[in-house]
């Protein structure tokens, strides 16, 4: 029988980068480290940081053995960004900055074809061309390959807002279901949504 390409792979990788620019964007540094044991991927950790901005990643990746499913493969992520301010990530004006507090956590495992995890979000004051969101929130669990939308607020002032939650499931053929609200207090009025398909 054929051993996998990885068989016998053992290696051990260290980085450091400083003062990073790709176009308007901006990173003061990035470290981090990975292993690589027969079919075993380990980010160690990677770490992004810009003033006092924090992006921090770790996880790890099961290699196929057939390279056509990669996409498949037993993995695990963790995410974590601290910004108090996303504008620091770019360094000169543009129409696609994106400035205000944003905290994100996020957790993701594949095990056997079986995802579970969740991700949070929460920002405030966001500002991006014209649009202004005072408060956002975002409460997605992830439980046996389904994406619980719980709570997703966007309150762009003391009256307006859009609210979502709803159940998306991630396998084909991707059957989600919810309910869509939005206020506009220019117009004092309410509407509310239901949504079906492929369900």
């Amino acid at each position: 029988m054929r051993e996998p390409w990885f068989a016998d792979v053992r290696s051990a990788i260290a980085f450091s980068a400083s003062d990073i620019r790709y176009r308007d964007q901006a990173v003061d540094g990035m470290e981090g480290s990975f292993d690589v044991a027969g079919d075993l991927l380990t980010v160690q950790r990677l770490n992004v940081s810009r003033r006092q901005n924090n992006l921090s990643i770790r996880g790890s990746y099961h290699l196929p053995q057939d390279l056509r499913l990669a996409a498949a493969q037993d993995m695990q992520v963790d995410v974590a960004l601290s910004a108090p301010e996303l504008g620091d990530f770019w360094v000169k004006p543009s129409p696609d900055k994106v400035s205000g507090p944003l905290q994100l956590w996020a957790q993701v495992e594949r095990k056997h074809g079986v995802v579970n995890g969740g991700l949070t979000v929460f920002a405030s004051k966001l500002t991006t061309r014209d649009l202004v969101i005072k408060q956002l929130n975002a409460q997605c669990p992830i439980w046996n390959n389904a994406v619980y939308v719980n709570d997703f607020t966007a309150a762009l002032n003391e009256r307006d807002f859009v609210a979502a939650n709803g159940i998306v499931d991630l396998a084909a053929p991707h059957r989600y279901r919810g309910r869509f609200n939005s206020s506009r207090c220019c117009a004092r009025s309410v509407t509310r949504t239901n949504w079906l398909a492929r369900s």
